[in-house]
């Protein structure tokens, strides 16, 4: 995998005002990498790209150590340069990811020597910049993430810069992450007289180096892996969260893997349309989803089971929201439900629940599921 790039990983760094933390691997090579993220708080809505992202550098250069992510703070791009920097040899290559401007460095300051406003954005942005490219000698390369990176990315791509650009559209997916950091990561070394032009899925003239579906599959199972402390949780986090649930509530005569199926599904639909969904889905009286394949056509302990177990991830894998009366359409069909509890999933990514679907020593396969007959609303079987 990833045969156009070769490389090594010497360091990660974890910036947000500081060096939140540093792995230093214990094998250098003298043309080794080094990452340095962004993780301050604006990351926060950006959780399931940051995964991503560094999922593709743990799989490119084989990275074991994950340590979970911590999210908190200001944006220090200038000092996390300076930070690797002092430790990296002269042949070592530096990769920022990061997105937006640098609001909490200490040892660079900007001060404009012109006193219009009129451009005062991109002239900070450009004295940045001048001060990563004196603090490193190193290659580097420079990732934005979002939307209001665009116009930091805007000035590193001017003429006279060496760093290579690269962007990561919010909602990034892995076959996205995978092809931009590839393309970038392959990318030869740019000169300052070097045509400039930003690394992207939707650049026209960009030759990109798309990623092979066995590529995007490893960036993505290492992304499972990866927890961000108070946001978002590692597959195995969550297959021991349910187990936890499983335990809790002692259900009897259930199959635990097909139920475990039942509920990887809900939280599917959850992270889809993004909005509370009706726990009666799983375990409502007449309208639920899923029949019991050992007792089709009635509500069973599968049903009660569900309802408790989604009960209990409250607060760590579900948000329960108060009783009310809500309609969902799924796949074609409309389930409408007067007075019940909706839940909207926390601290989950969908290629954390795919990693815990494709265990299949752990959960039923979804194909297995079995559909129950759609029943109506109460109000609807009173009428008939």
């Amino acid at each position: 995998m990833f045969g156009v790039v070769s490389g090594h990983c010497n360091r990660y760094l974890d910036f947000n005002g500081g060096a939140v933390y540093l792995w230093t691997n214990p094998e250098q090579k003298p043309d080794g990498v080094n990452l340095a993220t962004d993780v301050s708080f604006s990351m926060e809505c950006r959780l399931s790209e940051l995964k991503l992202i560094r999922s593709m550098f743990f799989a490119v250069f084989n990275v074991q150590h994950r340590h979970p992510i911590e999210i908190g703070g200001q944006t220090s791009i200038a000092d996390a340069v300076k930070k690797l920097s002092v430790l990296m040899g002269p042949e070592e290559k530096l990769v920022v990811v990061t997105d937006g401007d640098d609001t909490a460095s200490t040892s660079w300051k900007f001060v404009d020597p012109t006193p219009s406003e009129d451009g005062q954005g991109d002239r900070k942005r450009a004295s940045l910049l001048d001060y990563i490219e004196q603090t490193s000698n190193a290659e580097i390369f420079l990732v934005g993430v979002g939307e209001e990176v665009k116009d930091f990315l805007a000035v590193a791509t001017r003429p006279g810069r060496r760093m290579q650009v690269a962007h990561i559209p919010d909602g990034a997916d892995a076959k996205t992450v995978a092809t931009v950091i590839k393309t970038g990561l392959k990318a030869p070394k740019r000169g300052a007289d070097a045509p400039y032009e930003i690394i992207s899925i939707d650049a026209p003239t960009t030759s990109l180096v798309e990623a092979t579906e066995e590529e995007e599959a490893a960036v993505s199972n290492v992304a499972a892996t990866l927890s961000v402390d108070g946001f978002s949780m590692s597959v195995e986090q969550l297959k021991k969260s349910i187990e936890d649930a499983e335990t809790s509530v002692n259900s009897q005569d259930v199959d635990l893997k097909y139920a475990r199926a039942c509920l990887l599904w809900f939280f599917t639909e959850i992270l889809k349309v993004n909005k509370p969904l009706p726990g009666a889905l799983l375990g409502g009286k007449y309208n639920h989803v899923f029949a019991d394949p050992g007792a089709i056509g009635k509500k069973t302990n599968l049903h009660v089971h569900l309802n408790k177990v989604c009960s209990q991830l409250k607060g760590c894998v579900l948000k329960q929201y108060a009783k009310a009366a809500l309609s969902v359409t799924i796949e074609g069909t409309c389930f409408n439900y007067t007075d019940v509890c909706g839940y909207m999933a926390i601290k989950l990514d969908q290629n954390v629940v795919d990693a815990a679907i494709a265990d299949v020593d752990w959960v039923a396969p979804q194909s297995a599921l079995v559909r129950a007959a759609v029943r109506g609303s109460k109000r609807d079987r009173e009428a008939a």
